[in-house]
């Protein structure tokens, strides 16, 4: 039962940094048009 628990954990610790580097990448690419944005309008 533990190791299962433990099994789990490991895996929902994968899935959460998978995820937080998906979320920066998207914010890098949203930062990045906003930018472009940004200088075209000055």
């Amino acid at each position: 039962m533990d190791k299962e628990i433990l099994d789990l954990l490991t895996e929902m610790n994968k899935e959460m940094k998978s995820m937080k580097s998906e979320m920066h990448s998207r914010f890098d690419t949203i930062e990045t048009k906003l930018e472009v944005l940004g200088a075209s309008l000055n």
